[in-house]
Order: structure tokens, then C-alpha cells, then sequence
């Protein structure tokens, strides 16, 4: 049943950003992911109560591991997913290498490179995102990072370190 929500959440992630084309792009898939969660469990549970149940109960008796388990495996296809977005859709480098192989002459300058980025309008998204995630706090003209945000950094912040990488070195 997991594998089955995700593949609903990502054909109809496919079908949205085709035909309509949202603005807010990663709040959208947030809404895909949770309706597709919603399907999972109420798919789970009407084939928990039916003939179709007896062969995942003969792999485990309880229905709340089996339930647990799919919640796992929908999570994990859709953390890496959105990764995977996110690296698509917001890395600079990617968007650079795009740019470049799209253009007439198959080569940019740094001048031409740099025309295609907007760093107020892309600043403002990715801050409107975080305080949407909960990851960021506005106050007055400030924006401080909230729990989970602050979570999130120092996670981040210990795998930098661990792996040497990143960051502003």
C-alpha cells in the first residue's frame, strides 16, 4: 500500500506540475504528499478489514507493525524524492549547467549566467518556505530560526563537520 501511495503522490505530482504549474511549488507537493499519506492509511485499513489482509498477517500478526512499517516506506520514498526536487529545483549549480546546455551556443558568461537570477524574489521564496515549514520565525524586519529549524541546522552542522564539507569554510 505504500509503494502504491507513492506512486499516486508522485503521478499526480507529474500531472499538476504539466497541466497547472504552481507557484508555490514545494508547498504544493507538501499537500500531494499528505493526501497520498491520507490514501495509504485509508487503503491500509480497508484491506486490513478484508480477504486481502490474510496474506500480510501471515507475514506479521500485527496490523499496527504492518501500518508502521508502509508509513516508513511511504516516508522514506518521499524524503528522498523531495531531496531529489530540491536539488532540481533549487540548486543554483544545476539550474547554471541547465541554462548553459539550453542556450543557442551551448556556452554563457558568468555576466549572461548571472542575468537569469533574481536573488530577491529567490531569497524571499526560500524564506517564505522555511517559515511555512516552521524551519524560520518572522519578527519585525528579523527572521530567526524556530525549533525545528534550529534542530535542522545543528543536524546539518554535525554531518558538515563529520564529512568535512560544506558550510562557509
Amino acid at each position: 500500500m505504500s509503494t502504491a501511495a507513492f506512486f499516486l503522490f508522485t503521478a499526480v505530482h507529474i500531472y499538476i506540475f504539466h497541466v497547472h504549474r504552481p507557484k508555490r511549488r514545494f508547498r504544493t507537493m507538501l499537500v500531494i504528499s499528505f493526501f497520498a499519506l491520507l490514501s495509504y492509511t485509508l487503503g491500509f485499513f480497508i484491506c486490513a478489514n478484508s480477504g486481502f489482509s490474510i496474506w500480510i498477517n501471515a507475514i506479521t500478526p500485527f496490523m499496527a507493525v504492518d501500518f508502521i512499517n508502509g508509513l516508513f516506506v511511504y516516508g522514506f520514498f518521499l524524503y528522498f524524492y523531495a531531496h531529489l526536487v530540491i536539488v532540481f529545483d533549487r540548486c543554483v549549480t544545476v539550474r547554471m549547467m541547465v541554462d548553459i546546455e539550453e542556450s543557442r551556443d551551448k556556452r554563457l558568461s558568468l555576466d549572461q549566467i548571472k542575468s537569469g537570477y533574481d536573488l530577491e524574489d529567490k531569497f524571499r521564496y526560500e524564506v517564505e518556505d522555511m517559515v511555512f515549514l516552521k524551519r524560520l520565525v518572522k519578527e519585525k524586519n528579523y527572521i530567526k530560526n524556530a525549533p525545528m529549524g534550529r534542530t535542522h541546522a545543528k543536524v546539518i552542522e554535525a554531518v558538515r563537520k563529520y564529512m568535512n564539507i560544506g558550510g562557509h569554510q
